[in-house]
C-alpha cells in the first residue's frame, strides 16, 4: 500500500510499503521524493538513518493511503545515501501497522461513524491533548496515572464528538485510548479528565464499537 511522508504538514514523497521484518516490527520500503524533501536531504544524509535531535525536529509522520498514520519505536530511519542517490529507504522499526493489520495487507482502517484524520487534525489533537494532559506528567502525585505513562499519537475520530482514538506507546499492556477532549487549551487539573477509555488491542477498540 501507498504511503506519505510528511514532515510537520509537508509532504515529501511516497512509499511503497511492505513488510520488512515481521518478527522486528519493521515495515518500510523506497521513497520516491518530491521536491521538498530535497530541501531537508542534508539533514537525512547527515544523519545515515538514525534517529536524533535534527531527525526529531523535523516532525516526522507517515500515512498509509487508507488513513492509517505509521508510528515507530524509537523513531523513523531514513536511509539517503551519496553512494545511492536513486534509492532513499525508509523504515518503520516497532511499527503499530502489526497492531493494527496483523500479518496482511493493509484494508480499511476504521469505518463510520470513526473517520481518519488529516495530518493537519492529527498535529492539532496531539498538541491539544498534550496541553490537558500536562499537569498529570509534570506532579509526582500522579506519576501513576496513565497520560504520565503513555506517549500518545493521534489515529482518528468520532465525527459526532470529540471523541479520539490514540496509539498509546508504553509499557502497560493497553496499545490504544479513545480520549474525549475538552478543547480549553489549558491543562486539566482533575485526574478524571480528559475522561478515557484504554484497550489492549486495536481488534477490542473495534469490538467495543461495534456493540
Amino acid at each position: 500500500m501507498k504511503a506519505t511522508l510528511y514532515s510537520h504538514t509537508r509532504p515529501l514523497g511516497t512509499i511503497d510499503m511492505k513488510i520488512i521484518d515481521e518478527s522486528m516490527g519493521v515495515v518500510g520500503g523506497i521513497l520516491t521524493p518530491n521536491k521538498d524533501y530535497f530541501s531537508l536531504q542534508p539533514i537525512f544524509r547527515r544523519c545515515l538513518g538514525t534517529q536524533n535531535n535534527e531527525i526529531e525536529n523535523l516532525k516526522l509522520n507517515i500515512q498509509l493511503e487508507n488513513g492509517c498514520f505509521l508510528q515507530p519505536l524509537g523513531g523513523f530511519s531514513i536511509l539517503d545515501l551519496r553512494e545511492t542517490p536513486n534509492v532513499i529507504s525508509v523504515e518503520i522499526p516497532g511499527s503499530n501497522y502489526f497492531n493494527i493489520f496483523g500479518k496482511g495487507e493493509p484494508t480499511t482502517f476504521v469505518e463510520e461513524p470513526w473517520a481518519p484524520l488529516t495530518i493537519d487534525a492529527k498535529l492539532e489533537f496531539e498538541k491539544e491533548l498534550n496541553k490537558e494532559i500536562n499537569l498529570f506528567r509534570e506532579k509526582k502525585q500522579f506519576s501513576n496515572h496513565p497520560f504520565a505513562q503513555n506517549q500518545f499519537y493521534a489515529m482518528a475520530r468520532h465525527t459526532p464528538d470529540d471523541d479520539a482514538l490514540f496509539y498509546a506507546v508504553s509499557n502497560t499492556e493497553c496499545q490504544f485510548a479513545v480520549i474525549h477532549l475538552t478543547w480549553t487549551g489549558t491543562p486539566e487539573k482533575d485526574p478524571t479528565f480528559p475522561t478515557s477509555q484504554f484497550y489492549k488491542s486495536f481488534d477490542d477498540f473495534k469490538k467495543s464499537w461495534e456493540e
